[in-house]
């Protein structure tokens, strides 16, 4: 990525009286000494003079680290150009990429559920130990005859009512379970259904002397 130089560094720029890029250190440092002093409010009795002086010590601290020591004359033509070339700042304003959960979508995929009775304890939120007779299936099977009768103990449920009852394991003692019934499109979370995500970027240090190009 190639950090531009644009509207803020030339309004600064103007301030200093530096016609183009690149600048010297040397000229940064003599325009800011002579324009200081000549509108320094010790010195200078106009009503705007201190708001100048401020103007004029932020231009420098902006431009300081962009002063340049030494380049070729190919250097500086490169470097003119691309700052001619540059019509803002790349910090200005905010930086965006397309969000990756939904490549730009703004919608995602997600499961579609809804609350239904459970089906273990059907909705009584408790379930009564096995019947120890028949072992659940509500049905007995004579030894004599073979035949299948209801089982007298519980009365064909399959559950002994005679003992007390535990929560139902499945649903946790709320009656109610979730069962997926599909799919929606729902509104991206990860973007907030922008489709887009903010780039925060980095912070550079930038030695003295280094060259943005």
């Amino acid at each position: 990525m190639r950090i531009t130089i644009g509207n803020n560094t030339r309004r600064f720029m103007s301030i200093l009286q530096l016609d183009s890029y690149p600048f010297t250190d040397k000229d940064l440092k003599q325009n800011f000494r002579t324009l200081i002093k000549t509108h320094h409010e010790d010195k200078n009795k106009s009503p705007n003079a201190k708001e100048m002086s401020q103007k004029i010590i932020e231009a420098y601290n902006a431009l300081k680290n962009l002063a340049v020591s030494e380049l070729t004359e190919s250097d500086k033509e490169d470097a003119y150009r691309k700052f001619e070339e540059s019509l803002e700042d790349m910090f200005k304003g905010k930086l965006w990429e397309t969000c990756k959960e939904c490549n730009g979508a703004r919608k995602i995929k997600r499961p579609k559920s809804k609350w239904i009775s459970c089906p273990l304890c059907h909705g009584s939120r408790v379930v009564y130990p096995r019947c120890p007779d028949c072992h659940g299936s509500g049905k007995f099977t004579t030894a004599r005859t073979k035949r299948v009768v209801e089982c007298r103990r519980c009365k064909g449920f399959g559950f002994d009512f005679n003992r007390r009852p535990s929560l139902c394991p499945k649903c946790g003692g709320m009656g109610m379970i979730i069962k997926q019934v599909g799919e929606d499109w729902v509104s991206c979370m990860h973007c907030a259904g922008l489709g887009r995500k903010e780039i925060r970027p980095f912070n550079p240090a930038i030695k003295t002397g280094a060259v943005l190009i």
